[in-house]
């Protein structure tokens, strides 16, 4: 079991304890890197790295949002806890709640999302520089607003009362 799988199934575990109809939440992480170069010098780069807990909870049919940028326990507990007491102080809406359970993506498509890219610094800042050198090359261009490489690469997990959860990994380059 990964880390996230681990928040998941603690993230359950903590809502559990609180007294709700139903429930939904989605958590991720995402990392990458992101370079912008003008003139062959570096002007930015940056890595990242982060994370996300947002949770929906339901009280018969009143609801309460909460997230975090945090997946520690205590962290996951205070959003919980205040979707909890937000859905205690929110009018009853009768179109509040899961999707039937017969209506959920139970067997959900690979979508052939996950193509990760090995990128330290030193290759993402020659890349940008390459691409800036071909365009500076070509006769029409005779100055350059830079160049700009990112690559990310992220999980996520989905789950609610109804026994559903789902991941997925995705990444995105440009």
């Amino acid at each position: 079991m990964n880390s996230l799988e681990k928040t998941t199934q603690l993230a359950i575990d903590v809502i559990k304890k609180n007294k709700v109809t139903d429930f939904e939440f989605s958590l991720g992480k995402n990392s990458g890197i992101s370079t912008a170069v003008g003139l062959s010098n570096v002007e930015t780069l940056q890595y990242s790295i982060d994370t996300s807990f947002d949770v929906s909870v339901y009280i018969w049919k009143n609801k309460g949002q909460a997230a975090s940028v945090g997946l520690s326990k205590d962290s996951l507990k205070k959003a919980i806890d205040s979707a909890c007491l937000i859905a205690k102080y929110t009018q009853e809406d009768p179109f509040n709640g899961l999707a039937p359970k017969d209506r959920m993506a139970w067997d959900a498509p690979d979508l052939d999302l996950y193509h990760p890219w090995t990128l330290d610094a030193k290759e993402s800042i020659e890349i940008a520089k390459e691409c800036e050198q071909v365009a500076l090359e070509q006769t029409e261009i005779d100055n350059s607003d830079g160049a700009e490489l990112s690559s990310f690469e992220g999980e996520s997990y989905y789950a609610n009362s109804n026994g559903l959860i789902t991941k997925s990994k995705n990444s995105k380059h440009s």
